[in-house]
């Protein structure tokens, strides 16, 4: 009748396994719906596309995303690309 005791404890690690595999699975489900938005908001990206130089002279990128999520990243240009934008 040892087997008897041990059954609930049986019981609560298969519970608990069961939860884990469904937290992950949804969190998978989650990370594939973000992925799909981004491919969205790369679609949906009304060109403002913003070129600005700023006071060190690096070519600042800015993208402004349809849910007014902006992101930035800064390209370094060449000496003579930045005479030329600059005029």
């Amino acid at each position: 009748m040892s087997s008897s005791s041990s059954w609930p404890d049986n019981r609560r690690q298969v519970k608990s396994r069961l939860n884990r595999e469904r937290r992950s699975t949804r969190l998978w489900g989650l990370r594939q719906r973000q992925s799909q938005d981004s491919a969205k908001e790369w679609c949906s990206l009304w060109i403002g596309l913003v070129l600005r130089y700023n006071l060190w002279g690096t070519l600042e990128v800015t993208f402004q995303w349809s849910r007014l999520r902006t992101r930035r990243l800064t390209v370094e240009p060449s000496p003579v690309k930045a005479f030329l934008l600059l005029g």
